[in-house]
């Protein structure tokens, strides 16, 4: 990307902010920047999001696009729980809902908050600017080029892209530009044949006025990682880990199918499914598991033309090899985390039970030696009062001290004989006590409810 900016054809204007830029973007940029594709795709799109608000661009999304968008969330929803419908839906953002486990309630809701979610990115939603006569366009010559380009599966996305292409160039007043901080509206797609296709279309086209002076005019459409580049050569500092996740949203790419591939794909597991050569079990591991897909690159390197009937059968033998393999270390690792959990946790019982011995210990010398003391200030107090006769002022508080600590060597006295117990022996259970109070409290305080071990017979 650094690269990038020695090509840069116009380098006076890397310091142009966008002010008075609208930036539309197509379908699956939108589906990714909301996290409905998966975060590796996700990232950078919302950093681009970020990088284009941050330079003063206005961010859009047509009408129309809004309504695309709609109709792919409402076609995953209305086939999530059916096999069948499954079948005649694909494309990444249904993959990563399947693994993500989304529900069709779930869609249902996302549906509802689409707008809310768009306007948290700064993103407004317009409708198309009016058809005008004098910014008409040859659309039958944009019709074919799109199809002989870009090879659309449905007459809908190529509809759509078509009104956007059009819809730009009624934005730019049928102008050409060839800067883009100045071109006034720009449609942003992740689809490369797309934006190749328009450059083709409005290079030829001479109706565009002052064309012929800017041969390097912005085109109509813009692939979303050349506007990523030209934008982020602006202030790399504001995103510098884009680059990493540029890489990893193209190595997240790289790594799975093609359109082509992957149809052809899902049509041959059909085939067989349907001529019982696959089991029900044998079909979801092969259309829904990770492993099915990366064994189905690894075998054909992506090239649909290496793909045939007998590919099927080796895919499916190392996607069950790896998914059996993956879930002996998942058992491993779990059974060598819990048995670290469980020394921590005797770990953490015998540091409690240190701390309830300690404490439990400070409680009984405590006792012992106090009741000594009291003792002793009893045996002292007598004999002052034997040989002594204080002022009745001090009389009275040593009498009354006096008294308390006979009544309590009384006690004590009492309760020893009629016990049997000693001074020794209630200081040793009041030990006992406090030691297994302290540790149960910090037990309880630090591990949570349905964790604490059974202390019932400490």
């Amino acid at each position: 990307m650094l690269a990038n900016v020695l090509y840069y054809y116009d380098l006076g204007s890397i310091k142009k902010n966008f002010e008075k830029v609208e930036v539309y973007f197509d379908t699956t940029f939108i589906l990714r920047a909301l996290g409905y594709s998966g975060n590796s795709l996700k990232e950078p799109c919302r950093e681009l999001i970020d990088l284009l608000y941050t330079q003063n661009a206005s961010l859009r999304c047509f009408e129309h696009t809004l309504e695309e968008v709609i109709g792919v969330l409402f076609a995953i929803a209305n086939s999530i729980g059916s096999t069948e419908r499954l079948r005649h839906v694909h494309g990444e953002t249904m993959e990563h809902m399947i693994r993500a486990n989304y529900s069709r309630s779930d869609i249902l809701i996302i549906i509802e908050r689409i707008r809310e979610e768009l306007g948290s990115l700064h993103i407004q939603v317009r409708p198309k600017p009016p058809h005008s006569i004098p910014l008409g366009l040859d659309e039958g010559r944009i019709r074919s080029i799109l199809k002989e380009n870009v090879g659309y599966k449905k007459e809908e996305a190529l509809l759509h892209d078509l009104d956007a292409l059009t819809a730009i160039h009624r934005l730019r007043k049928g102008k050409a530009s060839e800067n883009i901080e100045t071109c006034e509206a720009i449609f942003v797609t992740t689809n490369r044949s797309l934006a190749k296709a328009s450059y083709r279309f409005f290079a030829e086209d001479s109706r565009i006025e002052g064309f012929e002076e800017k041969p390097t005019y912005v085109s109509h459409c813009m692939f979303d990682y050349i506007l990523t580049t030209l934008v982020w050569i602006k202030d790399p500092l504001k995103a510098p880990g884009l680059p990493r996740k540029r890489i990893l949203a193209d190595c997240y790419t790289a790594l799975n199918p093609n359109d082509d591939l992957w149809l052809r794909y899902l049509d041959e597991i059909d085939k067989q499914q349907k001529n019982e050569k696959l089991s029900e079990a044998d079909y979801s591991i092969l259309r829904y598991t990770i492993q099915a897909r990366t064994a189905l690159m690894d075998l054909t390197y992506g090239d649909p033309n290496v793909f045939s009937e007998g590919t099927v059968k080796e895919i499916l033998e190392i996607a069950k090899e790896t998914i059996i393999s993956e879930e002996k270390q998942k058992t491993f690792a779990a059974e060598e985390k819990l048995k670290f959990l469980e020394q921590q946790k005797i770990a953490q019982l015998r540091h409690f039970e240190k701390i309830g011995i300690y404490v439990g210990r400070t409680a009984y010398n405590i006792l012992l030696w106090g009741g000594i003391i009291v003792n002793l200030l009893c045996l002292l107090l007598s004999i002052f009062f034997i040989f002594y006769e204080p002022s009745f002022k001090i009389y009275g508080v040593f009498l009354g001290v006096f008294l308390i600590f006979t009544l309590i060597t009384n006690f004590l006295t009492i309760y020893n004989l009629y016990f049997g117990q000693t001074l020794q022996s209630i200081a040793r259970k009041f030990e006992i006590r406090v030691k297994n109070f302290v540790k149960d409290i910090l037990v309880r305080i630090v591990t949570p409810k349905e964790n604490l071990p059974d202390t019932s017979n400490t």
